[in-house]
């Protein structure tokens, strides 16, 4: 029957119905309490309740209620390392133990607990290393194992350790290598990959390397153009590859290449513009259009081509207004609109020679 109301709940769910959709987890919780009370001995009963607690914390995370999330997953938790310690030598029980380490860290993180966070997710590090240890070949705990690291470097990003993080994006990186050679067609694993190809370039760009920063955003870059290429179709392949374009673009430009970084900025300009003509209605890539314009403008004004910076930016203000106006309390794109104007009356105003 609890089986029953979790199918509600996910059919809730798919409709966007999160109050309805936590009703539903609730009685089918409700359920399974009374069951696992009548067997204290059933891991079943234990395991269901563990993944009910877990849906009821994704829920409540959904809605934005961090606290509440936060006490579903440690309750989760609490059962999980129960189960886990009742046979060490099951490997399930271990890697849902370090998903509930990671749930309860990712929470924490969004509070602003770096210490706490940091202390979680080198939990869920420990049993990743040991079970990868287990057994090397097998991908899906190598794959876990790399998100591990990356998670620790993460925080310790925040942290301002640069040097730590660095070392646990480049444990990850070399993890992802590795499952990239035997998958190279594993569209997931070259994303994964991408992925951590830019965060150690953004170290290197906060340590002032420049020269290392470009190299890991064009490595990232190269993965993206070549996953864009297999299905033009994928919007979230389209925007990764935006990223990346902006990010060698940025380097560039930090370098003193303007032509490189203008054809950089042309380029996500140009995917922007695709996934907004996709869905005129989303307001959020009307801005990246909008923004794109801007740094396309930059360039070219750096450039001393007045004309195409001034046709940029007014690209850029049109869009830009527009926002402002449908939603005139949101900040950002009131000072956007701002900024734009003054880029154009710039554009616009006496040259001086």
């Amino acid at each position: 029957l609890s089986v029953s109301y979790e199918k509600v709940a996910d059919v809730h769910l798919s409709q966007g119905d999160l109050p309805g959709a936590l009703s539903e987890f609730e009685v089918a919780r409700t359920i399974l309490q009374r069951l696992a009370a009548k067997d204290l001995t059933s891991d079943e009963w234990q395991f269901a309740l563990w993944v009910i607690d877990n849906s009821v914390g994704d829920v409540r995370l959904e809605q934005g209620d961090l606290a509440r999330a936060l006490e579903e997953y440690r309750a989760g938790l609490v059962i999980m390392e129960k189960l886990a310690a009742k046979d060490p030598a099951d490997t399930r029980s271990q890697r849902r133990l370090a998903l509930s380490y990671d749930r309860i860290g990712a929470v924490l993180l969004d509070q602003g607990d770096l210490s706490s966070a940091l202390r979680e997710y080198r939990a869920s590090l420990a049993i990743g290393e040991k079970l990868a240890a287990l057994d090397p070949a097998n991908t899906d705990w190598l794959s876990d194992l790399s998100f591990s690291y990356q998670q620790v470097g993460d925080v310790m990003l925040k942290q301002r350790d640069r040097v730590e993080a660095l070392g646990k994006y480049r444990a990850a990186l070399a993890i992802r290598q590795r499952l990239v050679a035997k998958d190279p067609i594993n569209s997931d694993w070259q994303r994964d990959l991408s992925v951590t190809h830019n965060k150690v370039g953004n170290v290197f760009e906060e340590q002032g390397d420049r020269v290392g920063a470009l190299r890991e955003f064009r490595a990232s870059l190269t993965i993206r153009q070549a996953l864009a290429a297999k299905d033009w179709t994928n919007d979230g392949s389209q925007r990764d590859l935006s990223v990346s374009h902006t990010a060698v673009g940025d380097m560039l430009l930090a370098q003193g290449d303007l032509s490189g970084a203008l054809a950089e900025y042309r380029a996500n300009l140009s995917v922007r513009k695709k996934l907004a003509v996709k869905d005129p209605t989303h307001t959020g890539r009307q801005n990246f259009v909008a923004v794109s314009h801007g740094k396309v403008g930059d360039v070219l004004l750096k450039q001393g081509n007045l004309a195409g910076a001034l046709e940029e930016y007014r690209a850029s203000l049109a869009i830009t207004e527009k926002l402002t106006a449908e939603d005139p309390a949101n900040a950002d794109w009131s000072k956007a609109a701002t900024e734009m104007r003054r880029k154009v009356a710039t554009c616009c105003g006496p040259r001086r020679d």
